[in-house]
């Protein structure tokens, strides 16, 4: 058995289900934390070593849930990747190809801006958006 199969194995075995929003957010959050503060080794993050040892990652999530979700985490199509990598070497190969979808999602979603809460007064339009401000 390949080490990807194995490890896609164990991931099913661990969830059996869709990831519930709770846990793809500390996931995420993990993540983000990990961009900010970088340890030469993932495993590193969960490391008992005081040097190494990071008490975020250790309190959020254990380090196998988090390397399940890692290992299974899928954002773009098998299809769409298998195209991909034919293209590898080539001008015409994407690097983002597996965030692409995510990647466009973001991307339309800060392009557009947020509708004001209810009940707040918007600053440039002063509570009316027809008549905004100078």
């Amino acid at each position: 058995m390949s080490k990807a199969r194995e490890k896609s194995t164990w991931g099913e075995s661990m969830f059996g289900s869709p990831l519930p929003v709770s846990s793809s957010m500390l996931f995420v959050s993990i993540v983000l934390y990990m961009g900010l503060v970088h340890i030469p080794r993932l495993q590193d993050y969960w490391s008992g070593n005081e040097f190494y040892g990071m008490p975020f990652c250790k309190k959020t999530m254990a380090r196998g849930t988090f390397f399940s979700i890692l290992w299974n985490l899928h954002i773009s199509s098998h299809a769409d990747n298998e195209k991909n990598n034919k293209k590898r070497g080539t001008p015409d190969f994407d690097s983002l190809c597996k965030l692409k979808p995510f990647l466009d999602e973001l991307t339309v979603a800060c392009k557009n801006p947020l509708p004001p809460a209810a009940g707040h007064r918007n600053r440039r339009t002063n509570g009316c958006h027809k008549n905004p401000l100078p």
